[in-house]
């Protein structure tokens, strides 16, 4: 994560006492800051559990929003692109990076680029390539710099360049011989040429003032004969991207038409639209003079616009203790949204929130076989984690909650805090006093 997010500062009480030009509407945001705090700890709910079996009514909301994502950005190295290079590489740290990090605090920055294949008439021999990943997606802000930096410009021979398949390639890591190797893999985790996290959103910032080869239909077809290679179409792309949930935000810098076309057919082709439908797709103009305005807006514009399926599953946090807490919570129910109609519906046989908008609370109950816990003499406490999803697969949150089976003698969550408050005070007391 590019820093942590930005938290008020919690005090323990003392001995036991949280734009660019564009249709689409994009107000100013100061320069941020990148700010590395610890998160506070958070308070661990304990729930009673019914020796009955029946569901549990527990507080687990949560807000809506994006939750770990790997932003990619995806840019034309040719000849005509230098500019918008230059303000990049110049605003990344300042600028970008902090603002990506303050829609999405749990992104991971990553950068490739692209040019077209180096065969004539296509690119220059030598010089141009279709494709190719400078770094994967991390947390390392000094890493993603020393990529933007290392850049170099090509040369693209005619006027289209290799959009699709430079996409294609980064979320498959396919490769295409003789001109882009496979991905070499990822040692630590993930997928793609980028290293996509498993339980991240891919989202794709692509930056150029060209239109496509293999474009939208069929648009300026390579010819397999020249290449000596057949590479991969428009569709292929779009079922690539489509399969991994990557969204692509384009970024137009051309001073035709066509070029801004084909981003928005991508963006819509990909579901990387708005609140209301329109594409997100941004004209940052013929030198990118607001380009760093621009993808702040864009990448904001994106979390606030986006819709997602949200369900819950229960972890268990020592799975090799005597308490299985997966099978214990069997099912975790969705309640409610707030407002109502931040969501499309509840899917009750899948257990989860479908069409649920940015900012929408949502709220879980817990369903807990408490059969499967045998009572004992004492008060069982049982920690178990609380995983939230999006789209089945995105990390949204994790909350900790504590399980508690009620011993013999009765008593719940409110008698054993009573009783853990007064043994501690006695506790800090005899401390105090053997100072």
């Amino acid at each position: 994560m590019i820093g942590r997010r930005l938290w008020g500062l919690l005090s323990l009480i003392a001995l036991m006492a949280c734009g660019g030009r564009t249709d689409l509407p994009h107000p100013p945001i100061p320069d941020a800051e990148i700010i590395d705090e610890p998160e506070p700890a958070r308070e661990i709910p304990c729930i009673d559990v019914p020796l009955d079996g029946s569901p549990v009514r527990a507080s687990l909301e949560l807000e809506a929003r994006i939750g770990a994502a790997d932003v990619i950005f995806l840019i034309d190295v040719t000849l005509s692109m230098g500019e918008e290079i230059d303000r990049i590489r110049e605003r990344l740290r300042d600028r970008i990076a902090p603002g990506i990090h303050d829609a999405i605090p749990d992104a991971r920055l990553g950068v490739a680029s692209f040019a077209d294949f180096p065969i004539t008439p296509y690119g220059e021999p030598g010089l141009d390539y279709p494709f190719k990943l400078h770094v994967r997606a991390t947390d390392d802000l000094i890493q993603v710099q020393s990529a933007m930096d290392a850049l170099r410009l090509g040369n693209g021979f005619d006027e289209p360049e290799s959009q699709v398949e430079a996409l294609y390639q980064l979320v498959t890591g396919d490769g295409l011989f003789p001109h882009i190797p496979p991905s070499l893999g990822c040692p630590s985790g993930g997928w793609g040429y980028a290293c996509i996290r498993d339980d991240s959103l891919p989202v794709i910032l692509l930056f150029t003032d060209a239109p496509f080869h293999q474009g939208p239909r069929d648009f300026s077809k390579y010819s397999p004969s020249v290449l000596g290679t057949t590479p991969h179409s428009y569709a292929d792309a779009i079922v690539a991207l489509n399969g991994v949930g990557a969204k692509v935000i384009g970024f137009d810098s051309g001073v035709r038409n066509l070029s801004g076309d084909h981003l928005r057919q991508l963006a819509r082709d990909t579901g990387t639209l708005d609140e209301h439908g329109r594409p997100l797709v941004f004209n940052i103009g013929p030198t990118g003079l607001n380009l760093d305005n621009d993808v702040v807006d864009a990448v904001r514009t994106f979390a606030s616009s986006f819709i997602q399926d949200i369900d819950a599953l229960a972890r268990d946090p020592n799975p090799y203790d005597e308490v299985d807490v997966e099978a214990l919570i069997p099912a975790i129910r969705p309640v409610e949204a707030i407002p109502a109609d931040g969501i499309d519906r509840i899917d009750e046989e899948a257990n989860r929130f479908v069409g649920v908008r940015a900012g929408t609370i949502v709220t879980f109950e817990l369903v807990i076989d408490s059969s499967l816990v045998e009572q004992r003499e004492e008060a069982q406490r049982i920690p178990a984690d609380v995983l939230f999803r999006g789209d089945g697969r995105i990390a949204l949150d994790v909350q900790r909650v504590e399980l508690l089976i009620p011993g013999f003698d009765g008593l719940g969550c409110e008698e054993l805090a009573d009783n853990d408050r007064s043994v501690g005070g006695h506790r800090v007391a005899e401390e105090a006093r053997s100072l």
